[in-house]
């Protein structure tokens, strides 16, 4: 039997792909079920999508991409009456995540080839998120962002509206079933519980983890940087972009959560740790650690404590760049000491 804290790891790692099925399953019932919400939907498009002349739709999950190599989350499409698609919304659902790379460009490029197929107005991609999910919202490669907040204003007014007046057990069920979806959406927006579930992002930390990204790029020149996503756990930036020759398996990374340090990670470097402690290689001040699960050997050295929380950000500004400057005085070190790394790190 595995431990009972591996199983709550394995359900914590679940929650985020969870959410995300609990928002796309409503959206596959509600476009296929509702002419109002389908309609409200393409709406929010704007001139960016013109429904054509149909006789039916259809909606699904995970259309197999033609242009490009991956799936969507669901394609809403338009049906004409020889039962060829005449128009078509390609749809992201993202709650917690920002994108993976790569995958607006290939929303794009799928677009593209729709649009060569079924007219310029006639296809589009749209990404669906909760209003603290700035990672995600507006990006070029997509032709709109519904807002889960949006969707939950619009479920309000048909309460309010169109089944205010619904009568008889079926508008009883209706009505009941639109407030049940309310309190889903309101749940992946972070405006309640879901269960056991924190919201990720957390609004205040999405918003450190934002500002935070922009002032280490422009400390960090040359640097990519990517922060965490906003858990209640999270709290992390990874910086890449500075390749050193000879350590394909390093990286550079700030922990400002549960532990506060800059640190180099040389993954499957363990068995490297006594040969480097004895080497008189470290920088001044540094410790090591294995993390034993992946057998990574981190090199770290010791920063300012941060609290990640967006209305905290202007005061540790000055802790901030302390640990930003520590990442590059690491990766100094190690690009100095490049050759000297690669032949102490190597399997003997």
């Amino acid at each position: 039997m595995p431990a009972m804290q591996d199983i709550l790891n394995r359900i914590h790692r679940s929650e985020k792909s969870v959410r995300e099925r609990d928002l796309d399953n409503f959206l596959l019932e509600e476009l296929d079920a509702s002419s109002a919400f389908r309609c409200w939907f393409t709406g929010m498009l704007g001139d960016r999508f013109e429904v054509p002349p149909h006789d039916d739709v259809a909606v699904g999950k995970n259309p197999r991409r033609e242009a490009a190599k991956g799936q969507t989350d669901l394609r809403l499409a338009f049906i004409g009456e020889d039962g060829e698609m005449v128009g078509a919304i390609l749809i992201e659902s993202k709650v917690a995540d920002g994108f993976q790379p790569e995958q607006p460009e290939r929303y794009a490029q799928e677009v593209a080839v729709l649009r060569e197929c079924l007219g310029d107005r006639h296809a589009a991609a749209v990404v669906v998120a909760p209003r603290a999910n700035a990672r995600v919202a507006d990006h070029p490669c997509f032709d709109g962002t519904i807002r889960i907040e949006e969707i939950v204003d619009h479920l309000h007014r048909r309460l309010d509206d169109d089944l205010a007046g619904a009568t008889g057990p079926l508008g009883v069920e209706l009505r009941r079933r639109t407030t049940a979806r309310i309190g889903l959406l309101d749940a992946l927006a972070g405006k309640r519980g879901y269960g056991n579930w924190t919201p990720t992002p957390v609004p205040e930390r999405l918003g450190f983890m934002v500002r935070y990204r922009q002032f280490a790029e422009q400390v960090a020149v040359g640097f990519r940087v990517t922060a965490s996503s906003g858990g209640r756990k999270a709290g992390t930036g990874i910086y890449s972009g500075r390749l050193l020759p000879g350590l394909p398996n390093i990286q550079l990374r700030h922990d400002f959560g549960g532990s506060q340090y800059a640190s180099i990670a040389l993954r499957s470097a363990a068995h490297a740790e006594a040969r480097l402690l004895a080497s008189g290689l470290l920088p001044e001040g540094a410790t090591t650690e294995i993390k034993k699960k992946t057998g990574t050997l981190m090199i770290r050295l010791a920063t300012p404590p941060i609290d990640p929380t967006d209305e905290r950000f202007d005061e540790q500004l000055g802790q901030i760049e302390t640990s930003v400057r520590a990442i590059l005085r690491l990766h100094e070190w190690a690009a100095k000491n490049a050759a000297s790394l690669a032949r102490l790190t190597e399997e003997r």
